[in-house]
Parts: structure tokens; sequence; C-alpha cells
């Protein structure tokens, strides 16, 4: 699969415009900014709970990176928002959140939503961390999207 520039054609380096990834996409809980190892990440364990973890809180807590007014958890679309959703799949693009949005807004009446998703960093490069409370810590990454 290649990345789709704006015409939905394969992305050209130097000649492609669009809306690409970028180091600027993501806000981590630890020191970071290697997108290379970004590794497997999934919803955050043990949710609510896991909202008062020190790696949480790093993040989005009142003095965190990007601290939250609101959190909420997105569920599973209704039947009725996955009806107007179909005409939409077929003109979706890998990796393209911003057009993906705007075209399920014009074709399927859906809103806009714009703001950080919070996933959890899993795997074994995270275990025996430490942090500043003496427990071992939990690693979170933030990632902007638009849906």
């Amino acid at each position: 699969m290649s990345i789709p520039d704006a015409d939905g054609a394969a992305a050209t380096v130097g000649r492609s415009e669009g809306y690409w990834l970028s180091r600027s996409d993501f806000i981590w809980s630890h020191p970071s900014d290697d997108l290379d190892v970004l590794g497997a990440l999934s919803f955050p364990r043990e949710w609510p709970k896991s909202y008062s973890s020190e790696g949480l809180k790093s993040l989005i807590g009142k003095r965190g990176k990007i601290p939250a007014k609101r959190v909420a958890v997105a569920g599973v679309p209704t039947a009725e928002q996955l009806d107007k959703l179909r005409k939409v799949l077929e003109s979706c693009r890998p990796l393209q959140s911003f057009h993906n949005a705007e075209l399920a807004a014009q074709l399927g009446g859906l809103h806009v939503v714009r703001g950080w998703a919070i996933f959890e960093r899993r795997g074994d490069w995270a275990r025996g961390v430490v942090g500043t409370a003496g427990a071992l810590c939990r690693f979170f990454v933030g990632r902007f999207l638009t849906w």
C-alpha cells in the first residue's frame, strides 16, 4: 500500500501535497520522539483507573503536556451511524484522517471531531522502568486526529 496524495494517487516525494504524519502529530508521556520505535499501541489498560497513573497524568493531567479539559471514551458506532458511513467508506484514504472525516461530514451528515487520541504503549521495551513514586511506569502517547 502506498501513501496517497491529496488526490488519492500514490504520493511522490517533492511533488505531492496532502496531510501527512509528522512528529508534531504525537506527544509522549516520557522522553521520546522516535516514530520508528512507536511500537504496539492499545487503549489504556484498566480504564478509568489508569487515568490516575503517573504516565497518563504527565500527558493529559492539569499540568500535563496536553492538559485535558474533558476526557471521553468513544464508543462503538450505532447502527444508524454505520448506515450513514457505508457510502463514505468507499472513498476513504489510508492514513488521511482529516480527509476521511471531512468526507464523512459531507456525505454522511456526521460531525467532525478534532482532538487527541490517547494510547498506551505496550511491549517489552517498557518493562523495568521505575517512575518517581517508585512504581513501574506505564507509557502513553497522544496522537492528534480528526475523525
